[in-house]
């Protein structure tokens, strides 16, 4: 086997090891994960796909249930963090962000908590801080020392809002070394949210929901590089749903499922221990 076939494989292995151990809310596209260590049970009203619909009336709300979890971080988010980071490798030259609570500005801006400085950690190893304009409505750059595979966003300081207590972040984008929006460039992404009973659903890039996955026991999604098919896999089978038609169907029912990858129109599991495939 190829070094280029095995890393992906490598990859893909180590995701289903962490399966349960997943935490947070995940958006995943083709080529990019987007996560953030918020946790709930239920639907917020300000989840992470909000982050990156491109609609300005909505926004990404830093969220903890400081009932139930600690965390190293504070009531205004200092501390919590945004992770981007690509599956094959493909390196990410900038970021930008609309930040704060965009809508109606300038009153909703002022009257939520805005991001004041971000520390940038990236994975080739270079480290910054960034500070931010605290009155502009448009994408801010965060262009980094140097391109990287994952990226990881760490809120360091805010401003306060007038009114409320709520630490906004609008939109995001992020752009590889040719200049490519990542998550603009597909028009679906699985979004995973949910502790106790963790929720999987295909959405559109406008955050609106197409389906929700009823299969148990998920552990990953995989979505194909034109995001027509996603793949749903776990301990009891593969959940595949066809964008193209609307429809969604089961696969290996019962049988656990330890890999999965999609090909074009052809998803190849590892159930039980034995490489199968299905084309759609």
């Amino acid at each position: 086997m190829t070094r280029k076939v095995w890393l992906p494989l490598l990859f893909v292995v180590l995701l289903s090891s962490l399966c349960f151990a997943l935490e947070g809310t995940v958006m995943i596209f083709p080529d990019l994960i987007v996560s953030t260590p918020e946790r709930f049970d239920s639907a917020n009203d300000y989840p992470l796909p909000l982050l990156a619909d491109r609609v300005l009336n909505t926004t990404w709300t830093f969220k903890w249930d400081f009932d139930n979890y600690s965390g190293d971080w504070d009531q205004d988010g200092i501390g919590s963090w945004l992770k981007i980071e690509t599956i094959s490798g493909t390196e990410i030259r900038s970021i930008e962000i609309i930040n704060g609570y965009a809508k109606m500005w300038p009153v909703r801006y002022i009257e939520n908590n805005a991001v004041m400085a971000l520390i940038v950690e990236e994975s080739s190893g270079n480290k910054q801080t960034v500070q931010f304009d605290d009155d502009c409505q448009d994408f801010q750059e965060i262009r980094l020392k140097k391109p990287s595979s994952s990226v990881k966003l760490i809120i360091d300081d805010i401003r306060n809002g007038s009114k409320y207590n709520d630490t906004c972040i609008g939109e995001m984008a992020v752009f590889d070394t040719k200049g490519n929006d990542l998550i603009t460039k597909w028009p679906y992404y699985v979004f995973t949210y949910g502790e106790a009973n963790r929720i999987w659903q295909v959405r559109g890039i406008d955050a609106n929901v197409e389906y929700t996955a009823t299969m148990s026991n998920i552990n990953w999604a995989v979505v194909n590089s034109n995001a027509d098919l996603l793949a749903f896999y776990g301990a009891e089978g593969v959940e595949v749903y066809d964008v193209k038609t609307g429809s969604a169907t089961k696969l290996y029912e019962g049988k656990k499922v330890t890999s999965l990858k999609i090909e074009g129109r052809k998803v190849t599991a590892t159930v039980e221990g034995v490489e199968q495939s299905k084309s759609f």
